[in-house]
Parts: C-alpha cells; structure tokens; sequence
C-alpha cells in the first residue's frame, strides 16, 4: 500500500521504489510513511499471501540494542511519573502517629516539620518548591 501511493505521488513505477528507513526513496526524492498515510483513512485486510523478509536481511530485529534510558536512570536525571510538576499543583501527605495506637499528642501537625527545609511550608497541604524534604525531586 506504501510503495502503491509512494509510486502514484513520485508518477514512477512501483518496482523502482526503495522503502527503507521509514520512507519511500525514488531518484533522490524521499516521502516519509507518515507524509504517505498523512489525512488518508484506511481499512487494509491482511495479506496471507505477502512475501515476508528473509531472516538474514534483518537489521533490527534479533540484534541488540543499548538501554538508551540507563545513563540518566545512572545519573539520577531520569524524570518517572511522580516527578510530574504541573503548575499550580499541590500535594497532600498522610500524616501518620509515630506508632501503632497514638492518635493524640503535640506531634499532630509536627511531624514532618523536622524534614523540611525554608521554603517549604507546613505539612498537609503545599506548593512543591526545590530542596523540600518531602517533594518528589529535588531539582
């Protein structure tokens, strides 16, 4: 379907065209398969009876790859999903009695006040900011 639209848009033959690289090449002319299927809607059925690539003209698959994430995972720059900072967000903390059964006492409020640093704020409710002992990065 790629080399069909590739060949009527380029007005070349089909079997001139070359598909690699996620695009379609012909006589220095490059379409890119997303530039190809760009405002069509298309049902395609499939194809029982396509050829399919010869295990040895493999490039990608079966060769290995380097973890392209692990240098900043290693650096402790990798952001994860609660490293999100949305503006004007705010966090709540669960704040916990020092042990099972105490629900009472001058902790309640206190507690987290000694892992805070200025400008943090109170524990319960607050705006995250850099350096705060409880927010997600410190960054």
């Amino acid at each position: 379907m790629l080399a069909a639209e590739a060949a009527r848009r380029f007005n070349a033959p089909a079997d001139e065209l070359r598909l690699e690289a996620s695009a379609a090449h012909w006589q220095g002319k490059s379409l890119t398969y997303a530039q190809l299927l760009e405002g069509l809607s298309l049902d395609l059925p499939l194809d029982r009876s396509a050829a399919v690539k010869a295990p040895a003209e493999y490039r990608i698959v079966g060769r290995k790859t380097g973890r392209r994430d692990l240098p900043e995972k290693l650096r402790g720059q990798h952001p994860y999903i609660h490293d999100v900072d949305v503006p004007g967000m705010v966090h709540g903390h669960v704040i916990r009695p020092p042990y099972a059964g105490r629900d009472s006492g001058s902790f309640i409020g206190h507690s987290l006040i000694s892992l805070t640093k200025p400008p943090c704020g109170h524990a319960g409710l607050h705006r995250p900011r850099a350096g705060c002992g409880f927010s997600g990065r410190s960054g």
